[in-house]
């Protein structure tokens, strides 16, 4: 199974003095049940519009993806709009191939997705 979780803001992990940083939470979930491919979605977006971005591949990793979040969080004005929240994924392949397209999160339209497990009938969803 993956590990999966929802940051609505980053820059309390980010803090020198945190108890929690960012970078540990990721290397932590992946340990636990992941290491088969790591992504993150984010929201950009002004006044109730809100665009995901994601970053995701088997070779992603979790230094790397917490590299990605200090870099948006630290310099703002190198982003066009603020950010509204963070999803990390790591995945543990139970079905399917270890490969990039497998990994999550996933848009559709507006959206950031992930899951935990398999969908057998994901194009019914």
């Amino acid at each position: 199974m993956c590990r999966l979780c929802y940051i609505p803001d980053a820059k309390p992990l980010l803090e020198p003095d945190s108890p929690l940083k960012v970078d540990e939470l990721f290397a932590h979930l992946e340990k636990a049940n992941g290491r088969d491919g790591n992504g993150l979605g984010a929201f950009f977006g002004k006044k109730g519009k809100k665009d995901p971005w994601i970053i995701k591949g088997v070779q992603r990793t979790t230094a790397d993806l917490a590299k990605t979040i200090r870099d948006i969080v630290t310099q703002p004005e190198k982003f066009a709009a603020p950010l509204n929240g963070w999803v990390f994924h790591t995945r543990l392949v139970s079905t399917g191939q270890k490969t990039d397209e497998n990994c999550h999160p996933f848009t559709s339209g507006k959206y950031i997705l992930c899951h935990n497990g398999h969908l057998a009938a994901h194009a019914d969803v």
